[in-house]
């Protein structure tokens, strides 16, 4: 106890427990600015532990990928240190589970345009077909799934999977299909998953999701006001 093999392993055991804590803010529903925040003082304090690891970075890219797609801090830096670090944790190791969802995420979060998805799903499938059902790469695959209208029932169907199988993140799966739905003009599913989401979870983005249907489906401005006060 306390030779040099014991001490040599501490540190890297020590990041491991800092990106599961990054993980654990990133997963959360209610997932916003304070959780990120925090989020990205664990993976600093990791990376400082341990720079080898592909999780730490994966886990920074995945980070810094959501602080630009939800414009909680739409700089250019975050974007760029999104894809640097998922790119590290890929030169790291290229099979890692996490370097590969990590830079799969950071693909369909910051395609441009329909079609600069697609490069991302192939890893997502390989992911699911290593660990079927996945939360993060079937949430990610979803989206993809729906950014395309090719493929947007197969996006849609993703989904409701992911709110089925895991019902601790059907607040953020039934969120997401609320929003592509009513982006692709399927109010009937939009209402649908709307009230299901605020039921699972009546967090800012659910609530803020059923605050836009009342309002541009409806033209119901008490409920939207309703919604808006819940936030």
């Amino acid at each position: 106890p306390g030779g040099p093999r014991s001490r040599s392993w501490a540190p890297a055991a020590e990041a491991a427990r800092l990106v599961a804590l990054a993980w654990e803010q990133m997963d959360k529903t209610e997932m916003a600015r304070n959780e990120l925040l925090l989020a990205e003082s664990y993976c600093r304090k990791a990376a400082a532990l341990d720079e080898t690891n592909p999780a730490v970075w994966a886990a920074w890219s995945a980070m810094n990928t959501w602080f630009y797609f939800h414009q909680f801090d739409p700089v250019p830096a975050r974007k760029e240190a999104a894809r640097e670090y998922a790119q590290k944790a890929l030169a790291l190791d290229p099979k890692s589970f996490e370097a590969r969802y990590a830079w799969a995420h950071f693909v369909v979060r910051m395609a441009p345009k329909t079609g600069d998805e697609r490069p991302a799903l192939p890893i997502l499938r390989d992911l699911l077909r290593e660990r079927p059902d996945e939360p993060r790469a079937l949430y990610a695959l979803g989206f993809g799934l729906t950014n395309d209208p090719a493929t947007v029932a197969e996006g849609f169907a993703a989904l409701e999977r992911l709110a089925g199988k895991h019902p601790w993140f059907a607040g953020r799966a039934l969120n997401e299909l609320g929003w592509m739905a009513l982006f692709h003009g399927r109010f009937p599913l939009a209402e649908s998953a709307a009230n299901r989401a605020v039921q699972a979870h009546p967090y800012w983005n659910n609530l803020g999701l059923k605050a836009t249907l009342a309002l541009r489906l409806d033209g119901d401005l008490t409920l939207a006001q309703a919604m808006v006060e819940r936030l």
